[in-house]
C-alpha cells in the first residue's frame, strides 16, 4: 500500500493542479513483489452521509440494488445514529435497539466519523457496506454526487434526481488495491485535498 501512496504523489505531480481529475484510473503497476492499482475520483461524484437527505440516501440504496422494502429501514436507521436526538424514525434505531442485540457501541447522535463506522448501523452489514463504499464520502460539502462526477452506471441509474453541477469539489477520494505474488491482498482510501503533502 506504501508503493501505492507513492505511486499516487508521482502521478499528482505530473497532472498538476488538473481540474479535471473528476475519475481516473492507472493501469496496475507489477512490481516483483505483487502489484498495485489506483483510481482517483472526485468526492462531488459521492453521497456524503454526514449531509445526505433521506431521498438522497435512498437513491443511493437504490442504485446499488437495495430492494425497496428494506431502504426505509436502513434510511431510518442511518438517520437515527447521525441526528442529535434520541428519538426513534418510523424504521430507525435508538440506543434501546442496539442495547438489545447486544452491540457495544450507541448511536453517534453526531456525524459518523469514518466510513467504516457505517457497518455499526442496523441493517448495513458487510455485504451492503462494500458495495456502497465507493459511492460515499464524509468529506464533501455536497450532500448528493453531481451526474458529471458521480459513477457512471449511478448516473445513468439516477439521471433525474442528480444535480448536474460541473464544478469540482477539490476533494479527491484514492483507492488503492495492493496484491502481493503470495496471493495476499490489500485496499486502502485515502482522502486527498489542494496542497496536502502525502
Amino acid at each position: 500500500l506504501q508503493a501505492g501512496l507513492t505511486l499516487a504523489k508521482w502521478h499528482l505531480l505530473q497532472w498538476g493542479a488538473d481540474p479535471a481529475l473528476e475519475l481516473r484510473s492507472i493501469e496496475p503497476l507489477h512490481l516483483t513483489a505483487g502489484s498495485v492499482s489506483l483510481t482517483f475520483r472526485d468526492a462531488k461524484g459521492l453521497t456524503n452521509l454526514n449531509l445526505a437527505s433521506a431521498a438522497a440516501l435512498t437513491d443511493l440504496l437504490g442504485g446499488v440494488g437495495v430492494p425497496e422494502d428494506m431502504q426505509a429501514q436502513l434510511v431510518d436507521a442511518l438517520l437515527d445514529w447521525r441526528d442529535k436526538d434520541s428519538l426513534v424514525r418510523l424504521n430507525g434505531a435508538e440506543e434501546n435497539f442496539y442495547r438489545s442485540i447486544g452491540q457495544p457501541s450507541s448511536p453517534r447522535n453526531g456525524p459518523l466519523k469514518s466510513l467504516d463506522e457505517l457497518g455499526w448501523v442496523a441493517g448495513f452489514d458487510q455485504d451492503l457496506v462494500d458495495r456502497v463504499r465507493p459511492l460515499i464520502t464524509l468529506y464533501s460539502t455536497f450532500e448528493q454526487g453531481s451526474q458529471h462526477y458521480a459513477p457512471e452506471f449511478l448516473a445513468q441509474q439516477l439521471k433525474n434526481s442528480l444535480p448536474t453541477s460541473r464544478s469540482t469539489s477539490g476533494i479527491y477520494h484514492l483507492y488503492i488495491k495492493a496484491q502481493l505474488s503470495n496471493g495476499a491482498k490489500g485496499e486502502a482510501l485515502a482522502v486527498l485535498r489542494p496542497g496536502q503533502k502525502i
